[in-house]
C-alpha cells in the first residue's frame, strides 16, 4: 500500500502544497456578524472562501485561525470552537489537490477589513448573497 505525506508546512515551500499525493490541512473559520458571513476574495482564482490557512507543525488549529487571521487581515480572534470538518478534492491548473479543512466557529474583534496580502480582500455578504456567490472551502 502506498504511503500519502501528509502535509507540514515547516518543510515545504508554498509550491509543494500543489505537490501530488499531499494532503493540505486547513483551518477556516465560519465568522458571522449582524447577519453577514465574512469571507476572503481570492483576486487570482476570482472565488470566495473562509478566511483561514494552513497548518504550521506544533500549532493548534486554534493557533493557526488566530495567526492566519492577524496576518491576512490585521484581525484578532476573540473565540474559537470546532464545528467540524470538510475534506475537498478537485483540480487546479491540471493538477489534483486534496484538503482537509477544519471548521471553526469564530468571533473577530472590531477590525477594519484591509487585506495585508495583494491576491486577498474581504468582504462581509448577507445570506442570500451566498447563493449567488462563487463561495467554496
Amino acid at each position: 500500500m502506498e504511503k500519502k505525506k501528509i502535509f507540514r508546512a515547516d518543510l515545504l515551500t508554498p509550491e509543494d502544497h500543489y505537490q501530488p499525493g499531499v494532503i493540505e490541512v486547513i483551518v477556516r473559520g465560519i465568522i458571522l456578524r449582524k447577519g453577514r458571513l465574512l469571507l476572503c476574495w481570492s483576486k487570482r482564482g476570482r472565488m470566495y472562501y473562509f478566511p483561514g490557512g494552513h497548518v504550521e507543525y506544533g500549532e493548534s488549529p486554534t493557533q493557526t485561525l488566530k495567526r492566519e487571521v492577524r496576518e491576512e487581515m490585521g484581525g484578532t480572534i476573540s473565540f474559537a470552537r470546532p464545528l467540524g470538518f470538510l475534506e475537498y478534492r478537485y483540480k487546479e491548473k491540471g493538477r489534483q489537490r486534496h484538503e482537509v479543512n477544519l471548521l471553526y466557529e469564530a468571533t473577530i474583534r472590531e477590525c477594519v477589513l484591509c487585506s495585508r496580502e495583494h491576491h486577498i480582500s474581504f468582504a462581509w455578504l448577507l445570506r442570500g448573497q451566498l447563493q449567488k456567490a462563487n463561495v467554496l472551502p
